[in-house]
């Protein structure tokens, strides 16, 4: 939040709050659907690889960058 406007923070907890809430729901749908048949092991490979990225992406992205509202 510290790199953003004060004007744009609103939107940029709405747009997130929308993907989050739509990736869940499809997520869990194929999740189940790959459990129903059986493969048990796919959905949380792909979850486990999921959240290797996202964590590498996001240190990648922020790490050590000073936010508007940080101290000079």
């Amino acid at each position: 939040m510290g790199k953003l406007q004060p004007s744009e923070r609103a939107t940029y907890v709405g747009i997130p709050a929308m993907f989050w809430s739509a990736m869940t729901a499809l997520g869990a749908f194929l999740g189940a659907r790959m459990m129903d048949v059986g493969d048990f092991r796919t959905p949380f490979v792909i979850m486990a690889v999921t959240y290797a990225l996202s964590t590498y992406l996001f240190q990648h992205w922020f790490h050590g960058d000073k936010g508007l509202s940080d101290s000079l």
